[in-house]
């Protein structure tokens, strides 16, 4: 019975030893973060659409990528206030990576390629669009539309970039059919 103890002992001691051994190296992990842009200027817009997301890799202790991955707080930060209209291809290094709380984890730009993201700014508008009614009413037999419906709400404010804006004529609602109506309802 004893022998059994003293091997169950040096097992355990045997894998703390290996766990502290592995704690002290680094380790790499590429993840996907998510990728923000912070203080645009009020009077520009981002007019192209950026990826929501971007691969990166960090290095760091393993216990640390191990939290940092399953409390997802890192992210990639595009600063944008000295945004100028026009297309621009933004480089994202190591001052864009921020992981907060985890200060032994850093980026690490990969060999020989470079990470880019392509943004275009435009001038901001506000611009009132129509909503488009594709819904189909009709009354059950017997029954009778007093009035035509109509929506509550006809148009819609939107504030955006001036070439994506300009080009949208309305807002369609989604096609759908209510038959057989046989009271006043709101939908």
């Amino acid at each position: 019975m004893g022998n059994i103890i003293l091997k169950i002992t040096a097992l355990i001691c045997a894998m703390a030893l290996w766990f502290y051994v592995i704690s002290l190296k680094d380790f790499q992990l590429t993840m996907e973060v998510p990728l923000t842009f912070v203080k645009l200027p009020e009077a520009l817009a981002i007019a192209s659409k950026p990826p929501s997301t971007v691969s990166v890799t960090v290095e760091g202790k393993p216990l640390d990528l191990i939290r940092l991955q399953s409390q997802k707080q890192s992210a990639m930060v595009v600063d944008m206030h000295n945004a100028e209209l026009g297309s621009k291809r933004i480089h994202l290094d190591a001052k864009n990576f921020t992981a907060p709380n985890f200060s032994s984890v850093h980026y690490i730009e990969p060999d020989n390629q470079y990470l880019f993201i392509d943004v275009a700014v435009d001038t901001r508008i506000e611009r009132s669009i129509p909503i488009k009614n594709n819904v189909t009413f009709s009354a059950a037999p017997g029954y009778a539309l007093v009035q035509p419906p109509k929506l509550i709400k006809e148009e819609l404010m939107v504030s955006g970039a001036r070439n994506a804006l300009t080009r949208i004529i309305d807002i369609p609602t989604d096609s759908l059919f209510f038959d057989s109506i046989k009271v006043s309802q709101t939908y």
